[in-house]
């Protein structure tokens, strides 16, 4: 019994000690994809934002894609996945007033950055 005490604690204090090392070696940095259209989804106008960017990558990364059209969401969200980002969230607002009725995208993602 005390042998699979011990071998379930040094297994927990393992797998512990990795997770926290894993969490110290990388920062998450978000950018937002936001798509404007209408709800037939014929018209879409797709821009990426990064926010405040410190990190000389992830400066990189936004101007190689200022310079990119996307057709539609996913060609935007394919090609950050290429880049290593990951998607963390989707919303949608819908504007129901007005002239211009139609909806706004949203995606968010994350990558890990060295500092």
């Amino acid at each position: 019994m005390k042998k699979l005490f011990l071998s379930l604690l040094l297994i927990m204090s393992v797998a512990l000690s990795t997770y926290c090392q894993e969490s110290q070696n990388g920062q998450s940095v978000y950018c937002e994809i936001i798509g404007e259209g209408n709800f037939s989804g014929k018209k879409i106008k797709v821009e990426i934002f990064f926010g405040e960017v410190t990190n000389n990558k992830i400066k990189q990364q936004a101007e190689k894609v200022k310079s990119k059209q996307f057709t539609s969401m996913l060609n935007a969200l394919n090609y950050m996945a290429k880049e290593g980002w990951k998607l963390e969230q989707t919303y949608v607002i819908t504007e129901t007033s007005g002239m211009n009725r139609g909806c706004y995208f949203h995606y968010i993602l994350s990558s890990k950055i060295s500092e």
